[in-house]
C-alpha cells in the first residue's frame, strides 16, 4: 500500500502529466490521466474543477463535466473558481438563467477583477439579451487581462446593442 505522501506524489505528478498533455493538444491523453487521479483520489477538488473546466472549454462531455464540478461547489459555495467553473459548464448546456447565478456569485466573491470570469459575465449577459451589460464587462475584462483584448474586442465590435448576436 501506498502512503498518504506517496500518493500525493502521484497526484502531482499526474496532473503535471495531464497539464502538459493538454498543452500540445493530446487531449485524450490529458483526459485519461485526469480520470486516473480521480481513480485516486475521486474528492480532489482542484482536479475535478480543472478537468471539468477544460471539458467545458471543448463542449465535451458537459453532463460529466457539470456532475464533477457540482462537487467542487457544494463543498466551496464561496470558491469563486469553482463557482465561475460550474456557471460556465451551465451556460455551456445552455442553462444560461442559472448560470447567471454562478458566475455572479463568482463575482461577488472576488472575481470581480477576473478578466475570464467578466468575459464569461459577458457572454452570459449576451445570451439574455442584455447587450449594453455584457459590452461593460467585456470592456471591464479587457482592463483586468489585456490578453482576452483582441478576443474580446471583436466580440464588441460586432454586437449591436439591440440584438446581441456576436
Amino acid at each position: 500500500t501506498i502512503t498518504e505522501v506517496e500518493k500525493e506524489q502521484k497526484i502531482q505528478y499526474l496532473n503535471l502529466l495531464a497539464d502538459s498533455y493538454r498543452g500540445i493538444d493530446e487531449l485524450e491523453v490529458s483526459d485519461s490521466l485526469y480520470e486516473e487521479i480521480l481513480e485516486i483520489d475521486p474528492e480532489n477538488l482542484l482536479i475535478r474543477n480543472n478537468y471539468s473546466y477544460y471539458l467545458s472549454i471543448r463542449g465535451k462531455d458537459l453532463e460529466k463535466a457539470k456532475e464533477l464540478s457540482s462537487l467542487t461547489v457544494k463543498r466551496e459555495p464561496k470558491n469563486p473558481t469553482y463557482l465561475d467553473t460550474y456557471g460556465w459548464i451551465l451556460f455551456k448546456k445552455g442553462e444560461t438563467k442559472e448560470a447567471l447565478k454562478y458566475v455572479e456569485a463568482a463575482i461577488k466573491n472576488g472575481a470581480y477583477n477576473n478578466g475570464e470570469v467578466l468575459d464569461h459575465y459577458g457572454d452570459i449577459m449576451a445570451k439574455l439579451g442584455r447587450c449594453k451589460e455584457a459590452v461593460e464587462a467585456w470592456n471591464e475584462a479587457i482592463k483586468y487581462d489585456i490578453s482576452l483584448g483582441e478576443a474580446l474586442n471583436e466580440k464588441i465590435k460586432h454586437v449591436d446593442l439591440n440584438n446581441c448576436e456576436y
